[in-house]
């Protein structure tokens, strides 16, 4: 894992698999998980950023989607994620 510390990102796509990010600031970024390795963010300032969820990550964030809109199994969100807010829906 790489440590990046105290940066500024602005405008960019970041990569986080395999990145942790302390007391850095993000302004108006792309930040990208695929799920292929662990990722940190400490102490981070994030401002109008977006994040993009790919690949094996994307397909966890589609099935915790698609079980936050069934009725029937919208309950069982908080045993898969606890502290979890209930609004239906995971962005």
């Amino acid at each position: 894992m790489t440590t990046h510390r105290g940066g500024k990102y602005e405008n960019q796509v970041v990569a986080l698999d395999d990145n942790l990010f302390e007391d850095c600031e993000f302004v108006e970024c792309r930040l990208v998980y695929s799920g292929t390795g662990t990722v940190g963010l400490n102490g981070c300032n994030l401002r109008n950023c977006t994040f993009q969820f790919e690949g094996a990550a994307g397909n966890a964030v589609a099935f915790l989607n698609a079980i936050a809109g069934d009725p029937g199994l919208r309950n069982a969100l908080p045993n898969i994620i606890p502290n979890l807010e209930r609004r239906g829906r995971l962005n």
